[in-house]
């Protein structure tokens, strides 16, 4: 055995052409699939708490008059708190409400990420303590809601801010409030990402610690997407919530009549929280498995041609051992040491690559794909990668003897091989070809398909600039409404903008209640004063100068003026976007025609602009509104190559009112990046797949082909000397290999057929991609077909 072992590893050496060729191909497909096994198997797999089976979330949809949903996912701070106390629905459940605070005892003041819980929350989700103890529950007395002023802070938190002191019992102020640390969680604390993707809470306070969540009359009303509800279901609890979801529908439905928005309707759905959870990872991990099995198939159907070939080329040595008297276990034996040493090789070469696999996807996907920072390539991964392969060494080594003649290895060394042909046998090389091609087409059509969707999409005219764009969100406690308190923020909103467009490296400024890619409220809109013809936008308040800052063109008509600015009133007039403007029938002729808004309102359309775009959003239709003062955020444009530090501009605002801070500054250029990162990484791994399976079945059918051509060669030289021209010889093998190949196509349509079936997916919106893939495959057995023959007749033509 030992002897055996040292000359397998002499023969990767001396073979070392095809050790390289074929420990690159097969470790790259073992590393891309062990990766894309671990995400399947994270997406799939439970969540890492207590009873994940029973864990569950609340899903409010608000639907109009029309039956349209108008927000999904979303609750009110009532909601949350009275659902959360109703028996028969949760064992353990908590509330939460994610917003972000301004830590003013900081020299930077930077923005924390906040989460206001109830204590079950640190329950619920297995969030252990480093130190101290968690804070206490909340209670809400008739409309009075009581919470102590306790915070537990997680570990990142305190490491950054709070090193150098005994974080426990520190005294930190958020916003207006302060708040004593009384608990730090343990660093290997597994927060749920149920906001967004890579979204991780700095500090968590009580539920009743905000402005938002105070029980105010109109909090019924105040439905938002960052207000939650999860727990631990009990048997009856989709009976109990769809009669307290009837109260809840019927209570908001009395206020926003009440308040002129027409008949509203809520519903109220209980959800596993593994597909809030892991719903995009379980998507993109049925992708990535497929694509790598097929990846990893092709190359095998290559590795193994390679390998008997290889193999077939050393029988004259298998036939000198067998005429020595070797036994044919011993021949079986040497050469599975040999496949083992190679096999493993490629797992070693597999095991290094992949932990810089996964930290690529780790990277690419964070803010994608939710949990996948908890991915970690562990040892039964790498023992279920290593025994595969081993199995696959025993696989080639047992399959290379059947296709070999042992009783007529001792006739080929005495008679000299004639009669004797070492070729494949006819229906493998078939096999090769046509698994390459069907799988090959099918994987290249998905490639394809993902390029040009998504290729298309970063593309796309984002309808505005972002170069030096920057939003400049301020720290806003005071939300009261009313002229008076409208005219204070006019008057230092306008003094803010003074000062900004005196300093040398401000291009321009304008008050902006949202960024450009920000989409948060919704604002009805028609042609006709009728409720039920009503389409819903979203709406975003602009001021003097906004398009022009933000570089965003105005088609037809102007934009607002300084007098149309309003105080805490109904606009006027409004500025759609060509979207919206479609939708509703209108052109750009139509600027100056009355328009109908909430509670069929006349307005008057001032003038149509360009679209706004964005992979994530797509074109959204948006109403834009004259500024009404009720925030005092804006947006700025630098000067090229200048910055603007947080610091500087607070010292800057702070000129015209001390008390004011920034909360933010947001860069539109990283904004759409971020919000284009998922299309960018969808068309990457088209590009990528596209390229591999191009190389890998080009490679494989390079060989075959080769070979096959090499084994005609006297066939066609017998042809030519009977009078065959050489261009009819090439013209009968191009016919004949379109004809054999022909139906693979059918095949490979079928195969796509039924993975779109599986992974419920639209046939029709894959044609074009599969008739490019099997364009491209075609061309490539033809050229290569081409190329081998031409070569062949070339030495007797």
């Amino acid at each position: 055995m030992g002897l055996d072992i040292q000359d397998a590893l002499k023969a990767l050496y001396t073979r070392w052409r095809m050790t390289v060729f074929f420990v690159v191909l097969l470790s790259s497909a073992m590393a891309a699939l062990l990766v894309a096994g671990v995400i399947a198997w994270q997406a799939h797999g439970p969540l890492p708490y207590d009873a994940p089976e029973r864990l569950a979330w609340v899903d409010g949809e608000l639907r109009n008059e029309q039956g349209e949903v108008t927000l999904s996912e979303s609750l009110s701070v009532p909601a949350a708190w009275q659902l959360h106390q109703t028996p028969g629905l949760f064992e353990l459940a908590t509330p939460l409400y994610y917003t972000d605070m301004l830590y003013v005892d900081h020299p930077e003041q930077p923005k924390i990420a906040a989460a206001l819980v109830e204590p079950g929350y640190f329950s619920l989700f297995n969030l252990s303590l480093q130190s101290g103890d968690y804070f206490a529950a909340s209670s809400l007395q008739g409309q009075q809601a009581q919470s102590a002023a306790q915070a537990v802070v997680s570990a990142r938190f305190a490491r950054r801010y709070l090193s150098g002191q005994e974080a426990s019992g520190q005294v930190i102020q958020l916003d207006d409030r302060r708040f004593q640390v009384v608990g730090i969680l343990a660093e290997d604390s597994r927060e749920p990402e149920l906001l967004r993707a890579a979204h991780y809470s700095d500090v968590f306070l009580p539920f009743f610690s905000h402005t938002a969540t105070d029980m105010t009359p109109f909090a019924d009303m105040a439905i938002r997407n960052n207000v939650l509800l999860v727990g631990r279901t009990l048997p009856q609890a989709n009976k109990v919530l769809h009669s307290e979801a009837m109260q809840l529908s019927a209570r908001i439905n009395a206020l926003t009549q009440q308040y002129g928005f027409g008949e509203t309707t809520l519903h109220l759905t209980l959800r596993p929280l593994d597909t809030k959870l892991k719903g995009a990872l379980q998507g993109m991990g049925q992708w990535l498995v497929g694509a790598a099995l097929g990846v990893v198939v092709v190359t095998l159907c290559n590795l193994f041609a390679l390998y008997l070939l290889d193999f077939k080329s050393r029988q004259s040595q298998l036939a000198l051992h067998l005429a020595l008297g070797a036994r044919q276990s011993r021949l079986f034996r040497q050469v599975l040491c040999h496949a083992v040493a190679l096999f493993a090789l490629a797992a070693m070469v597999a095991t290094g690559l992949a932990p810089g696999l996964m930290a690529l996807v780790q990277y690419w996907g964070e803010d994608i794909l939710g949990s996948i920072t908890w991915l970690q390539l562990s040892w039964p991964a790498y023992l279920g990668m290593w025994c595969v392969a081993l199995l696959l060494a025993w696989g080639f080594a047992r399959s290379v003897f059947t296709f070999v003649d042992l009783r007529g290895l001792r006739q080929q060394l005495s008679g000299s091989g004639k009669g004797q042909v070492k070729q494949l046998p006819g229906w493998l090389s078939r096999l090769l070809i046509n698994t390459q091609l069907t799988i090959g087409m099918v994987v290249l059509c998905f490639s394809i398909w993902l390029l040009s969707h998504y290729g298309a999409q970063i593309g796309k005219a984002q309808g505005f600039d972002d170069t030096g764009l920057i939003q400049v969100q301020m720290q806003q406690l005071d939300f009261e409404r009313g002229e008076q308190k409208a005219r204070a923020r006019r008057q230092l909103s306008e003094a803010n903008i003074a000062t900004l467009l005196a300093q040398p490296q401000i291009a321009a400024a304008s008050m902006a209640a949202n960024d450009p890619l920000e989409m948060s409220w919704v604002e009805p809109i028609s042609t006709v004063p009728d409720s039920a013809r009503q389409l819903t936008a979203f709406g975003q308040w602009s001021g003097v100068g906004y398009f022009e800052t933000v570089g965003q063109r105005v088609l037809a008509g102007q934009a607002f003026s300084a007098d149309q600015l309003t105080l805490d009133a109904p606009a006027e007039v409004v500025i759609i976007n060509q979207s919206l403007a479609g939708k509703l029938g209108l052109t750009l002729q139509d600027v100056g025609t009355t328009l109908y808004s909430r509670d069929q309102r006349p307005v008057r359309l001032q003038a149509i602009v360009e679209d706004i775009y964005s992979p994530t959003l797509g074109t959204p239709d948006i109403v834009y509104l004259p500024h009404n003062f009720f925030v005092t955020n804006l947006i700025i444009r630098l000067k090229p190559g200048l910055s603007l530090a947080k610091s500087d501009l607070n010292a800057l605002l702070r000129v015209q009112d001390p008390t004011q801070s920034v909360f933010q500054l947001t860069s539109m250029t990283a904004r759409a990046a971020a919000l284009s990162k998922s299309a960018r990484l969808s068309a990457y791994t088209g590009i990528t797949l596209s390229l591999l399976m191009l190389l890998l079945v080009g490679a494989g059918l390079y060989g075959v082909l080769g070979y096959l051509a090499l084994l005609s060669a006297p066939v066609w030289h017998i042809k030519w000397q009977v009078g065959a021209k050489a261009g009819t010889l090439l013209k009968e093998q191009l016919i004949r290999r379109f004809c054999q190949v022909l139906p693979v196509a059918f095949v490979a349509l079928l195969l796509l057929t039924l993975l779109c079936w599986v992974f419920k997916t639209a046939l029709l919106g894959l044609v074009t991609s599969f008739l490019m893939a099997v364009t491209f495959m075609f061309l490539m057995v033809l050229l290569l077909d081409y190329y081998h023959t031409k070569s062949q007749l070339k030495d007797f033509c």
